[in-house]
């Protein structure tokens, strides 16, 4: 038995289309935007997601195949699958990332009631999904050219 389900290539496809990295060095307000941008309608954040790091850090430690099957299992299946069924909801009011900081209450109640399926081919609609990266531009260079469907919105702050 295979542990890993396979996500068809067009849906893959499409969440490709709407993936948007947020980078810039520390203090140079990626925090600020993407708070921004995770405020507009049919946006899923991810703020500084702690996994990101050491998997991108793996790209060069291990071989090709190895890498992409750790990095499409994180961010297809537990980062992404897992937030639009709002599983990854950070209710802690001191962090930067509270999740009501951006999203109101009633929005999150009203995705509650969608019925979210990554393999359902027929009824599947993508929101944005914004991730905020400071400090790894290099390391989201090298994801673009991974996958070139991927935006990057780069934060330099004078």
């Amino acid at each position: 038995m295979n542990a890993l389900v396979t996500i068809p290539k067009n849906i893959k496809k499409k969440i490709d289309k709407n993936i948007l990295f947020v980078t810039g060095s520390c203090r140079s307000g990626t925090s600020l935007i993407g708070n921004l941008i995770a405020s507009c309608d049919k946006v899923q954040y991810f703020y500084e997601p702690e996994t990101f790091w050491p998997i991108l850090f793996l790209k060069k430690k291990i071989n090709s195949n190895s890498w992409k099957l750790i990095f499409d299992t994180y961010l297809y299946h537990e980062l992404i699958k897992n937030s639009l069924c709002n599983r990854r909801i950070n209710l802690n009011t001191k962090d930067e990332s509270y999740t009501f900081k951006y999203k109101s209450r009633d929005t999150i109640r009203k995705e509650n009631l969608k019925k979210f399926d990554l393999l359902d081919e027929k009824n599947f609609n993508c929101s944005k999904i914004v991730i905020k990266l400071p400090n790894l531009i290099s390391e989201i260079m090298e994801l673009k050219k991974y996958n070139s469907n991927y935006k990057v919105i780069f934060i330099d702050r004078d």
